[in-house]
């Protein structure tokens, strides 16, 4: 949907979008033990299985002032995008280090939570990583990137719009 209101000094932009795709080739890690000579992982581009992603997006511009000598733009840019493993493709598993879990968004955080911990030696004041006992299943922690995020920008042109400032 895109609106241009009060002589094109308002403009609204609303975007949908559900989008699978099949055979979703993403890049992926190789083992740690491989790497280059400066440290960096080498990786590859795999053939995961199937992928949807679904969000709106949202964009609201408007002209605050206009004329030669000065012109001030403010807008708005709020998006959600969802992203969910559908499936993997036959033969491959579950990896929960890399995040590939189907029903869950890509290169989601797997960890066991610590169920308690104890400072066994009671005057170090320490906890030592055997005084933790965690539990015995992986849980769900979270996405990598975030599921919302909103962008304010505005923009201030003077001189007859030779000379710009932009502020995001």
């Amino acid at each position: 949907f895109d609106a241009t209101l009060w002589q094109g000094r308002f403009t609204l932009t609303l975007t949908k979008y559900n989008k699978t795709r099949k055979n979703a080739i993403i890049t992926v890690p190789i083992a740690p033990s491989v790497s280059l000579a400066d440290g960096s992982q080498f990786t590859i581009a795999e053939n995961v299985g199937e992928v949807r992603n679904t969000g709106t997006e949202i964009t609201a511009n408007a002209t605050v002032l206009e004329s030669r000598a000065l012109s001030w733009n403010v807008g708005v840019d709020l998006s959600n995008d969802n992203n969910v493993l559908v499936h993997l493709n036959p033969g491959r598993q579950p990896d929960y280090a890399l995040g590939l879990v189907p029903g869950y968004p890509l290169f989601g955080k797997w960890v066991r939570p610590i169920r308690y911990f104890a400072d066994n030696n009671p005057h170090d004041g320490v906890i030592e990583p055997s005084e933790i006992v965690l539990g015995d299943s992986l849980v769900f922690q979270g996405e990598p990137n975030p599921k919302y995020q909103l962008n304010l920008h505005t923009d201030v042109h003077l001189l007859n719009g030779r000379l710009g400032v932009y502020a995001t």
